[in-house]
C-alpha cells in the first residue's frame, strides 16, 4: 500500500470509501482500509459464516458509519469520502462472495476483505461455476450480471436468510414440512455427468473435460473434484446413488 501513503503525512486513502486516514496500527492499513471499512469488513466475515443476520449486519454497519463520519474522527476528509456509490458496490459484492461462499460450499472460501479487484475476480470465477439447480440471492444475481457472468437459466433467486438466534428453549409445534417430490433428471446436468464419471474412479481431468464437450473449464472441474473429496458442493444426484 506504499502507493497510498501521503509523502510525509503518514496517511494513506481507504481504497473502499476514499477517505484519507491515518494507520494506527491495528492491521486496518494493511488491508488498504480506514478503520470504519475495516471493522465492517470483520462484520461481513461474521455475515459469511452465519453468525449474524442480514438485519443486524446492516445496523451495525449503519452504527459504525454513524460513529467514524461524527466528531469522534478528526481528520475525517468529508471532499474525499462520501463514494457512496463505490462504497455500495464494494458491499453488495462482499455479500455476493458471502452467498457463493455458502452455495458452492467453496474450499478455502473467498475471503470478504480483499481489495476490490482481487474480490472481484474471485467473484466472477465463482460465478461460472454455478449450476442449474443452484440457489442465490438477488443481490448476487445481480452483481453477476454486472460482471457479464453467464449464469444458467435453471439457476434460481432466493430471499437472503436470516441467521436464527440462539435459545436455550427447544423449539415445539408444527412437525417438519414433507419434502417435494422432484421430479427433474439431475443425470442431465454438466456437473452430474462429470460427478458420475468421476464417482466411477476417472480423475483425468481432460477425459472429464471432453464428457462434456468443453462447455465447463478444466479449472472449474479441478475445483469440483478438490470440494468432492471432502463432500462439498455435492451436485443434486449426489443423493440419488448414496
Amino acid at each position: 500500500m506504499k502507493d497510498r501513503f501521503q509523502p510525509g503525512s503518514g496517511t494513506y486513502i481507504c481504497r473502499d470509501c476514499g477517505k484519507q486516514t491515518r494507520e494506527t496500527g491495528y492491521g486496518e492499513s494493511d488491508s488498504g482500509l480506514c478503520a470504519c471499512c475495516f471493522r465492517i469488513a470483520e462484520w461481513e466475515n461474521a455475515l459469511s459464516d452465519g453468525s449474524i443476520s442480514e438485519e443486524e449486519f446492516d445496523r451495525i454497519v449503519e452504527e459504525i458509519k454513524k460513529e467514524y463520519t461524527g466528531k469522534k474522527l478528526k481528520n475525517f476528509n468529508r471532499k474525499t469520502y462520501n463514494k457512496k456509490e463505490d462504497v455500495m458496490n464494494t458491499e453488495q459484492l462482499r455479500k455476493a462472495a458471502s452467498d457463493l461462499n455458502k452455495t458452492l460450499g467453496l474450499e478455502p472460501k473467498i475471503d470478504t476483505r480483499l481489495q476490490k479487484e482481487e474480490l472481484t475476480e474471485k467473484v466472477s470465477k465463482a460465478g461460472t461455476m454455478l449450476e442449474d439447480g443452484d440457489k442465490i440471492e438477488q443481490n448476487t444475481f445481480d452483481v453477476l450480471a454486472e460482471l457479464e457472468v453467464d449464469i444458467p437459466a435453471g439457476v434460481k433467486k432466493v430471499k437472503a436468510q436470516k441467521a436464527e438466534k440462539a435459545s436455550g428453549k427447544e423449539k415445539t409445534g408444527k412437525a417438519p414440512a414433507k419434502e417435494k417430490k422432484e421430479t427433474s433428471d439431475y443425470s442431465k446436468s454438466n456437473k452430474a455427468q462429470v460427478f458420475l464419471l468421476w464417482k466411477n474412479g476417472e480423475e483425468d481431468k481432460e477425459v472429464l473435460f471432453k464428457k462434456v464437450k468443453g462447455a465447463v473449464k478444466e479449472e472449474t472441474i479441478k475445483i469440483w473434484i478438490n470440494q468432492w473429496k471432502n463432500g462439498k458442493n455435492l451436485p443434486a444426484i449426489a443423493a440419488q446413488i448414496q
